[in-house]
């Protein structure tokens, strides 16, 4: 049903940017680089809340919202 949507992140392209740079320490985390898995993924769940994760959340879910309000399928 998302066939077509485009996700503009225009409004939110300074907390994207903080939140890639995130991703190697997921990386460490996922390939099990660090000892304590579970607290270095609720340290980095805290480090993306503070880089804006709820923000782009909400905007994602505002355009597909909108999208789907603009282009419904059948069984919506």
């Amino acid at each position: 049903p998302l066939t077509g949507f485009n996700f503009v992140t225009d409004s939110i392209k300074s907390e994207i940017a903080k939140m890639n740079e995130l991703k190697s320490l997921k990386l460490a985390a996922g390939n099990g680089v660090v000892e304590d898995i579970p607290g270095e993924l609720g340290k980095i769940q805290q480090k993306k809340d503070k880089a804006g994760f709820q923000k782009v959340r909400e905007e994602l879910t505002g355009q597909i919202n909108e999208f789907l309000k603009e282009h419904p399928y059948e069984g919506q």
